[in-house]
């Protein structure tokens, strides 16, 4: 049975994926689907450096990642912590000519991906661990059972998300 919280994050992170209709979505069941299949997948976290240090996907890489050239044959997946500053990544990403032919995902975000039981890791041990970055108390009410969850004092929600997406998108215009 999902809890409450699960349901309200999966919501929130559909909202999101709506509001972005010319970016291709996975939910954490495909994306854990296709990091399981043969062959490599580009996994790219472009949440903030602070927002990292707390946990990450495994095999996970920073938004520099994203600068490099990509093997055309091999699928990029972006995620963030609900899929908003990915699917603006992903939409940034797959203009600027280095995205691969195989494809550019925003992943629905490391809160529900949290809830369907999927890894996190401490970047700084490879660790298992249950600590979350969530962007404020709106998304930590939405936090899974037994994470410990993370809130950093920010700006107010829209510049945040404007300063990160626009970080994202001048890293990409280079």
């Amino acid at each position: 049975m999902t809890s409450a919280a699960a349901a309200a994050a999966g919501e929130e992170c559909r909202s999101y994926q709506r509001s972005f209709p010319d970016v291709r979505h996975l939910q954490p069941a495909e994306c854990q689907a296709m990091l399981r299949s043969p062959g490599r997948v580009t996994l790219v976290d472009c949440r903030s450096d602070a927002e990292r240090a707390v946990s990450m996907l495994p095999h996970a890489e920073g938004p520099s990642a994203l600068e490099r050239q990509h093997d055309p044959e091999v699928p990029c997946v972006i995620y963030c912590t609900v899929g908003f500053r990915s699917s603006l990544a992903a939409r940034k990403f797959a203009a600027s000519g280095r995205a691969p032919e195989a494809g550019v995902w925003s992943m629905a975000g490391i809160l529900p991906w949290s809830h369907e039981g999927g890894e996190l890791v401490d970047p700084a041990t490879g660790a298992p661990t249950k600590r979350v970055h969530l962007f404020g108390s709106k998304w930590a009410a939405m936090a899974p059972v037994g994470y410990d969850v993370e809130v950093f004092p920010a700006l107010p929600m829209g510049r945040q998300f404007l300063r990160v997406g626009l970080s994202v998108a001048s890293d990409l215009s280079r």
